[in-house]
């Protein structure tokens, strides 16, 4: 299966929008009457507690209606952590799901938000490409070995999965093709 640049690009995005209609946990920090937000209705009542889409969310998170946990969980030390737990293990070790696109948002908010300081950021986002280079290499690994390696395949991110099954596929009709 050969895919264009462009086709790479529309399952990369698809990807996003799966993560955008995530449900969340997001708290309420202020009361608002039913309002309508992208053709959902949403109700704020401070204190309480909604699961909501991710993309609602982050809306409401930028208005400072609600807060959210699950990006704080995403630092320079749970990264780290995360990096020494992957060169440690031969395993691909378990991972959020949503992981890269976290990360993507996260840092696009320190960035925006100014949250940390530009040398606590470089520092992150290096420790963040050493982890996605200890998982690539052990992706691709895995890719070339049998196609049923259920227990390994569930700590994979969706971008991994989705780079797994084709990187599988290639090898497996390279396989048959040479011999």
């Amino acid at each position: 299966m050969h895919l264009t640049k462009d086709e790479v690009l529309k399952e990369l995005e698809r990807l996003q929008h799966d993560f955008e209609e995530k449900k969340v946990e997001v708290k309420c920090l202020e009361s608002r009457e039913e309002f309508d937000i992208g053709g959902k209705k949403i109700k704020l009542q401070k204190g309480s507690i909604l699961q909501i889409p991710f993309w609602i969310a982050y809306i409401l998170h930028k208005e400072s209606l609600v807060e959210y946990d699950f990006l704080k969980k995403f630092n320079l030390s749970s990264v780290h952590f995360l990096t020494e737990k992957e060169k440690a293990k031969k395993a691909l070790q378990p991972i959020d799901p949503f992981f890269y696109i976290i990360a993507k948002k996260t840092i696009e908010e320190f960035k925006e938000q100014k949250t940390i300081s530009f040398r606590e950021l470089e520092i992150l986002e290096i420790e963040l490409r050493e982890l996605m280079t200890l998982r690539l290499n052990k992706v691709i690994n895995m890719s070339t070995k049998s196609k049923n390696i259920t227990s390994t395949i569930r700590n994979l991110t969706v971008e991994e999965k989705w780079l797994y099954d084709i990187v599988a596929d290639a090898v497996e009709k390279w396989k048959i093709m040479v011999g």
